[in-house]
């Protein structure tokens, strides 16, 4: 075969991205495939402070607050597009908690719950975020003793972004008048949490992150090496690519254990599949109009929430 024509091949290999080089290295001397494809791999090769696997929420929110610290040589790695059906944050009912039983982490709630209040003026991407608040509901006794201790420790001070209150049976069918309250013991209710669009979350966050000049790249991981000496993780992408970083996240979801296991590694996690069900009632408008709190049960595994509401918020 003569040798253009072998070049040209080989130079079809490479991404479109990359064969406009390629091709003025060969107009230039003439080089052979082997030192060609040594300096394609340096134009496409990547040293980062933190490489990020995985471009749904937890992935893009870490990349998103690094930038916040002022860290930009960040690059967050995603299969596809982000908030695309093929990810697990895209299937998230959206749910905000702004309670929690164990009172350290009610600072970071609070945190989310202001972030999200304000991200969408911040970044332009639409988060329909309903803060209708959330309703536990207690059916024995253990966990309405459960949520007495939490609101006697609560120490809720003007100011703060939700409050939690214990709330009788009637009380609930007046907050919640869909609620059957025969079985119903007490509730806690918190105010100012709700719901949000996971999605809508999902591209915001990508779009503060890259805003604040994180890279983000559609491929995958290939192979995962750390060099101990250095101090230093070398990645290979499915592009061909090569990263270097000095930190690694796997924000992979379901897919962690994948990721986890091209550096040998094996994560104790398993993945747990959840049914739902969506329920139709005859005066949806009426619904609709009332600004209905998530409503939750621990005691029986399941939660329901009107999405009529945001519906009508879309609509109008």
């Amino acid at each position: 075969m003569p040798r253009g024509k072998i070049r040209d091949n080989f130079t079809l290999t490479f991404p479109a991205a990359n064969r406009t080089i390629i091709m003025s290295l060969t107009r230039v001397g003439r080089l052979r495939p082997s030192v060609m494809a040594m300096a394609i791999r340096s134009q496409s090769t990547h040293n980062v402070f933190a490489l990020v696997m995985g471009g749904g929420v937890a992935g893009s929110s870490v990349a998103y607050h690094l930038t916040k610290r002022n860290i930009k040589d960040v690059i967050l790695l995603e299969k596809e597009a982000v908030a695309t059906p093929s990810g697990t944050s895209f299937h998230s009912p959206g749910l905000v908690s702004a309670s929690h039983p164990a009172h350290r982490y009610k600072p970071i709630l609070a945190y989310s719950v202001e972030l999200y209040s304000k991200l969408q003026d911040e970044t332009g991407e639409p988060l329909n975020f309903e803060r209708a608040g959330t309703i536990r509901l207690a059916t024995n006794p253990t966990r309405l003793q459960e949520f007495k201790r939490y609101v006697a420790r609560d120490y809720y001070k003007e100011g703060d972004v939700c409050k939690t209150t214990l709330l009788s049976p009637e009380e609930v069918a007046e907050i919640a008048p869909v609620v059957n309250t025969k079985q119903i013991l007490g509730a806690l209710y918190t105010t100012n949490d709700g719901m949000i669009s996971a999605s809508g979350l999902n591209r915001a966050l990508v779009t503060g992150a890259k805003a604040g000049g994180v890279q983000v790249i559609n491929s995958t991981p290939k192979t995962v090496r750390y060099d101990k000496g250095k101090g230093l993780w070398h990645v290979e992408l499915a592009d061909g690519s090569l990263v270097t970083a000095r930190n690694l996240l796997n924000a992979g979801g379901i897919w962690a254990n994948d990721i986890a296991r091209l550096s040998g590694h094996e994560l104790p996690m398993v993945i747990a599949e959840h049914q739902y069900a969506t329920l139709t009632v005859s005066h949806w408008f009426l619904l609709a109009l009332c600004k209905l709190p998530i409503c939750s049960s621990t005691c029986i595994s399941c939660f329901f929430f009107s999405r009529l509401l945001l519906l009508l918020t879309l609509l109008l």
